[in-house]
């Protein structure tokens, strides 16, 4: 397993974190196959305390569909909601000459918010590297007194 910030996951041939080359102040941790065509990308809210969340695969997909709404996704081209190394609800959206997948994730406690973003002609390249890494993807153990 690779770890990559609070995360982990198998990843296939020639994947590897691009976080630090991605040109942005703060960027989310990517990851990208050398000689690729697309970026995935994950945005990560870790459960501290409080009442632990729980969501079901319903409470996913309707972060999905807001967020499709908020950033002007339009209607997702396909909608998927299941269990792999964690809950997920899936959207694919057609953004002008982009493709764009987004997954919402939970494992009851933490959330991951992941995009894998290329042009369209090339939606269909890395599909099964980025279905591998997401299926693996799973919340390394998190020391609470080594986070920020």
């Amino acid at each position: 397993m690779y770890q990559f910030g609070s995360l982990l996951a198998q990843l296939p041939e020639g994947w590897g974190d691009i976080t630090d080359d991605v040109p942005v102040s703060d960027p989310p941790l990517t990851l990208a196959k050398a000689k690729g065509v697309g970026a995935l990308q994950f945005s990560v809210a870790l459960f501290l305390s409080g009442k632990l969340p729980n969501p079901t695969l319903l409470d996913l997909q309707r972060l999905l569909e807001e967020r499709a709404v908020t950033d002007s996704w339009g209607v997702p081209i396909s909608l998927e909601t299941g269990t792999a190394s964690m809950m997920f609800a899936s959207g694919e959206f057609q953004l002008g000459q982009n493709y764009l997948r987004t997954w919402y994730m939970s494992d009851g406690a933490n959330f991951v918010f992941a995009t894998y973003n290329c042009e369209w002609d090339e939606r269909g390249r890395e599909r099964r590297d980025v279905e591998a890494i997401i299926r693996t993807l799973e919340f390394a153990e998190v020391d609470p007194e080594m986070e920020d």
